[in-house]
């Protein structure tokens, strides 16, 4: 009854895969995305840090986590402004604001986040001693009228 050739029921099949996996894109006509790649200062990647996405004009956030390759993606976003933070044991946070997200659009990130350690702050403070007062061999006389320093 319907003599449809191989080439097109396979174009259609296509087609229809190509239809229904454009929402696993990020994205749909209305949205856009952020995704994203966490790494530390040698360049390794960190898993499992916590990424907080805040539309800075609606106050809807998103939380989530990088995978074990520090990647993450949020999807389905509204086009705007976006603040987003980054946690992770052993690093300083780490805030990127007024991240732009525009529809059809995935806004791709490199993250380089900063190793925190102990602070520490030590401090010295000494004066020197005005009068020596063990011993007159560091004495010194300065002649007024020529200047001169004599040992005595």
């Amino acid at each position: 009854m319907w003599n449809i050739s191989h080439a097109s029921r396979t174009l259609l099949r296509t087609a229809v895969l190509a239809l229904f996996t454009l929402p696993l894109h990020g994205q749909t006509a209305n949205t856009g995305a952020i995704a994203g790649v966490v790494s530390d200062p040698s360049g390794a990647l960190v898993p499992r840090a916590a990424v907080a996405i805040n539309n800075r004009a609606t106050g809807e956030k998103r939380d989530l986590d990088t995978d074990a390759e520090g990647n993450f993606s949020v999807q389905f976003l509204p086009s705007g402004n976006y603040d987003l933070t980054v946690r992770a044991a052993g690093f300083e946070p780490l805030t990127l604001t007024g991240v732009q997200v525009q529809i059809t659009e995935v806004s791709k990130l490199k993250i380089q986040l900063v190793l925190s350690g102990a602070k520490e702050q030590i401090a010295v403070s000494a004066a020197p001693s005005l009068l020596q007062t063990e011993s007159a061999t560091l004495g010194r006389v300065i002649d007024r009228n020529t200047g001169a320093c004599q040992a005595f």
